[in-house]
């Protein structure tokens, strides 16, 4: 798993699927790969407490 900043959607969202996962009868074979979306830091702010 990794995070993937994107603003448009919600945080925990599934971004992108490398691998999908597997099951069989109720089990897992192989979790799936997937990128998260995280929140995005709003860089202009950090420039600005910098200044």
């Amino acid at each position: 798993m990794f995070k993937v900043p994107d603003a448009s959607k919600p945080e925990g969202t599934i971004a992108h699927v490398l691998k999908p996962g597997y099951s069989l009868f109720d089990r897992v074979i192989r979790p799936a790969e997937v990128g998260v979306t995280c929140a995005v830091e709003n860089q202009e702010g950090e420039k600005e407490s910098e200044a």
